[in-house]
């Protein structure tokens, strides 16, 4: 087993724990994160290895310094009593309408899909009552 490797299986063990610490589900924790809970499964289970900067995001919303969500190591909790600088309330907003607009494409993609079903079962019906 690589170095990477036992980091990456340590990161979803934090990231497991403190989830159940705080009692939060995927849902919630991509909630006040902005990362999508599909992603941060993929985190909880070790399917995906994050890159640094959704850790930071979701460390800082998780109120733990993101070294040690990271690799395990520093303090858990950074900055008693810290919150998050202007910079950071920035990018955990912009996550969050990320993970928004992600979803109302989605939306939007299925409706618009829908409607071209039913506009080609219109017109098969129309040509097919002519014939």
């Amino acid at each position: 087993m690589t170095r990477a490797t036992k980091a990456h299986g340590a990161l979803h063990d934090r990231l497991r724990a403190r989830l159940l610490e705080l009692d939060l589900s995927l849902s919630q924790a991509a909630a006040i994160s902005g990362i999508p809970k599909p992603t941060i499964g993929a985190w909880v289970t070790g399917d995906r290895k994050p890159d640094d900067a959704p850790v930071r995001t979701l460390a800082l919303a998780l109120g733990v310094s993101p070294l040690w969500l990271k690799t395990g190591e520093g303090p858990k909790v950074a900055d008693v009593g810290r919150k998050l600088s202007p910079m950071e309330r920035r990018i955990v907003a912009l996550r969050r309408l990320e993970g928004e607009c992600a979803r109302a494409l989605k939306a939007t993609r299925a409706k618009l899909r829908a409607l071209e079903r039913e506009q080609a079962d219109a017109l098969d019906a129309s040509l097919g009552g002519d014939s």
